[in-house]
């Protein structure tokens, strides 16, 4: 029995492989390779030995966010930023509700823009008030850059 097992043990010794270590890919969003925080991945197999060659994430919605936010973003910014810097106030009003129809988009909750659509009339005739009466318009595009900042750092 134990020259069974010696044997066994021998051959198992001359036929073990190294386990093979697939590599992942990562993410190309915007240009630049980035980790993904996915928990999907697709195989992927080369069709004439079934081998896998490497698995590829799914990319999550917060990754797809973050990248629609590093693309669109500044340009929403500059367009808040000229609004003031020309002093229209309805510039400035369409500005503001342009960004937050974005990020009401990125935030991808069905509940969120109806909720405010209720609200945006009187919050246009607020906003118009304000920037009319103010000496100088208040510029809130720091704070708006700021928060498109931490939705496109995707965290």
């Amino acid at each position: 029995m134990e020259t069974a097992v010696a044997a066994n043990l021998d051959y198992l010794a001359d036929h073990r492989q190294p386990a093979k270590i697939i590599p992942t890919v990562k993410l190309l969003i915007n240009g630049e390779f980035v980790e993904s925080r996915s928990t999907e991945w697709r195989d992927i197999v080369n069709p004439a030995t079934q081998q896998v060659l490497a698995r590829v994430p799914f990319a999550t919605t917060a990754e797809i966010n973050a990248a629609k936010a590093k693309t669109d973003g500044p340009a929403l910014i500059r367009h808040g930023r000229d609004a003031v810097a020309n002093g229209s106030v309805s510039a400035m009003i369409a500005a503001d509700m342009a960004f937050h129809a974005f990020i009401y988009t990125l935030s991808e909750n069905p509940m969120i823009a109806p909720a405010m659509d209720a609200h945006w009339t009187y919050t246009q005739r607020v906003m118009g008030e304000v920037l009319m009466r103010d000496e100088k318009p208040r510029d809130i595009w720091d704070q708006h850059e700021g928060l498109m900042k931490a939705i496109a750092s995707g965290k």
